[in-house]
């Protein structure tokens, strides 16, 4: 059988990757092991095969909430809410050390405190009270497109 004649189950390049078939969620490598905060403080944590899909964070005057949204390798969606007020925030004693890098000074950028919650949830559908509405229709385009596509062009 050469190359032209190989057949194959894969769908035609170009076309929409639908990821709700079963069998896309069987291989543990594709889908390495999430350990996730949660709880107040985040002292607990929840551990599962997936792969995060967004991660959005929204700076208010009252804190930082952060929302990461995975899917599990059986295909559930998966929400972890995050939400670090400023008043629990440590306060820093010599913070002239690293003031140029301002972000890793407050740790912003990978921060661990505050309180966690995570859902999981079967569909999209069950997300749009869980999530921001700008992550609900960048999560719900991914669950229509699939993660990438290949264009033959």
């Amino acid at each position: 059988m050469t190359n032209d004649q190989h057949q194959s189950d894969a769908p035609p390049a170009g076309a929409p990757i639908d990821i709700h078939k079963a069998g896309d969620f069987q291989e543990v490598d594709d889908f390495p092991e999430i350990v996730l905060k949660a709880g107040p403080g985040g002292g607990r944590t929840q551990r599962f095969h997936g792969r995060r899909l967004i991660e959005a964070r929204q700076v208010t005057k009252d804190g930082i909430e952060v929302v990461r949204v995975y899917r599990s390798r059986k295909g559930k969606y998966v929400v972890q809410r995050q939400f670090s007020e400023w008043s629990d925030f440590a306060v820093f004693t010599d913070f002239t050390q690293d003031w140029r890098n301002w972000r890793n000074m407050i740790n912003i950028g990978n921060q661990d405190w505050g309180d966690f919650t995570v859902t999981v949830v079967d569909s999209v559908e069950e997300m749009r009270d869980l999530v921001p509405a700008k992550v609900y229709r960048t999560i719900a385009d991914i669950a229509q497109h699939g993660t990438s596509q290949d264009l033959d062009i």
